[in-house]
């Protein structure tokens, strides 16, 4: 057996350890590759009908172009077969391949969508389209979430100064301390308002939590009560570990509600 000549050599190891580079036709996978069960999606009978359903994802000419134009979505279901009541969605999807991408240009910026090739939790090949910005920027996890539903967007909280309607927020030492005063509140409707109120009054001067404001990095949500306020009014005070301004490690007792 011919031995190679040492440079040879190692120009055939440096070809086999180099990994496989993507087809120049190939499309780039999104940040997410992964479709949340919640997370809506259109499936389509085949790769070829997800392309074409991809089509129908239009936008109006402003100044009508605040969201894509319904009407032709729904008409891109008609001719394509493609629906959003696939059992599929009680499940999430693995994007496993970009078939086609496109960009919306609306009013608030722009807008990707992919057709896409797939699979889902039990294995199953599936193609779709999916809006491909808003599905990178979804929640995941219960934290996220959690920030999401409270506007927040980077993982932190800005509270405001104490207003007509009371305060906030409070700071403690420890994330310890917020949850203990949070669970000084009595849970469910069997205790009037007006004593879980007063415990929870009581929790504070105990932990030595004072009123907050700034922003806060929300690191983990601990626990959450709620006390009545009025006719459609509640308190969701909620406990949660932060990180102050400053970097420090403090604990909060933030108001959720909604209303």
């Amino acid at each position: 057996m011919r031995l190679l000549q040492p440079e040879f050599a190692l120009t055939a190891l440096l070809w086999i350890a180099l990994p496989a580079t993507a087809s120049a036709g190939e499309q780039p996978l999104p940040v997410k590759t992964d479709i949340p069960a919640d997370f809506s999606t259109t499936i389509c009978p085949d790769a070829d009908k997800a392309v074409e359903m991809l089509n129908y994802i239009t936008v109006q000419p402003a100044p009508h172009n605040h969201i894509a134009d319904t009407d032709d979505f729904f008409a891109g279901l008609a001719v394509t077969g493609c629906t959003q009541d696939d059992a599929a969605r009680s499940q999430p999807i693995t994007i496993t391949r970009v078939l086609q991408r496109k960009t919306l240009t609306l009013a608030g910026g722009e807008e990707r969508h992919i057709a896409y090739a797939g699979r889902d939790a039990g294995g199953r090949t599936v193609y779709g389209v999916v809006d491909e910005s808003a599905n990178d920027r979804a929640p995941r996890s219960p934290l996220e979430k959690w920030l999401a539903n409270q506007g927040s967007t980077d993982g932190t909280l800005t509270i405001a100064a104490p207003d007509e309607f009371g305060t906030l927020a409070y700071a403690c030492a420890s994330s310890a301390d917020a949850q203990a005063v949070v669970r000084s509140i009595a849970p469910g409707n069997g205790v009037a308002d007006e004593a879980k109120d007063k415990a929870f009054i009581q929790a504070l001067k105990v932990k030595q939590c004072l009123p907050a404001t700034g922003q806060f990095r929300i690191r983990a949500v601990l626990e959450e009560r709620t006390i009545g306020c009025g006719h459609e009014c509640e308190a969701v005070w909620t406990a949660l570990e932060a990180l102050d301004s400053k970097g420090a490690a403090v604990g909060l007792i933030y108001d959720a509600s909604l209303m």
